[in-house]
């Protein structure tokens, strides 16, 4: 499939973002939801699930593929626990999230990256090794939102369910990538037994896995 830019002059489309610098791995990059389509014009945001990656979307589109085992073709392969985290992040943050906010749209960015590189035993952004190099006042406030999305996954109770779609880039011949790998999600009604299953699922949610050095 082809994904678009919604406006090709701006990626976030006027949406909240924030240049950020952040280390483990280094990265200078703006954070925020991507505003993109794709080719029947259906619109939605995108999350970056892949810091070493450039986004690069041209005016004629980029090429992905939708997949069930994020991102086995490509860089950046989610192992089940990290997998479950970031579903978790969104069922547990994601609705409390202003898209259109600076500080709490480049936060929720921040917490999935957290989520995917962290290898420190919890997930913050003010101790471990993935971290943010602030710059200033705003990059204060996106790691403080940043963190109390990672409180509420560590809570564990879910306020939202979703469908999850995982766009992973598209290669060239020799296999080098495309794009970063992104996800996009859609809300669905969350029926009473599964708030019931969300609060049980507390001690579940935040479950670390450690890298090897």
């Amino acid at each position: 499939m082809t994904l678009f830019k919604q406006n090709n002059g701006d990626t976030f489309n006027g949406g909240g973002n924030l240049h950020v610098n952040v280390a483990s791995p280094t990265a200078n990059a703006m954070a925020g939801g991507f505003r993109l389509k794709d080719g029947d014009d259906n619109a939605f945001v995108a999350w970056c699930l892949d810091i070493m990656n450039d986004l690069a979307i041209p005016a004629g589109g980029q090429q992905y593929n939708t997949t069930t085992a994020p991102f086995t073709n490509t860089t950046g392969a989610l192992d089940p626990v990290t997998l479950a985290n970031v579903e978790g992040l969104f069922e547990t943050a994601y609705s409390s999230v202003d898209i259109t906010d600076n500080a709490q749209s480049a936060g929720f960015q921040l917490a999935l990256w957290e989520v995917l590189y962290e290898t420190d035993a919890s997930f913050d952004l003010t101790a471990g090794t993935f971290s943010q190099s602030k710059s200033g006042s705003a990059q204060d406030d996106a790691e403080a939102a940043a963190n109390s999305y990672l409180a509420l996954l560590a809570g564990g109770v879910v306020t939202q369910g979703y469908n999850f779609t995982y766009y992973e880039s598209g290669t060239t011949g020799t296999g080098d990538q495309l794009s970063q790998n992104l996800v996009s999600v859609a809300p669905v009604p969350l029926p009473a037994a599964a708030w019931m299953l969300g609060l049980g699922l507390a001690g579940l949610y935040g479950a670390r896995r450690r890298r090897k050095a």
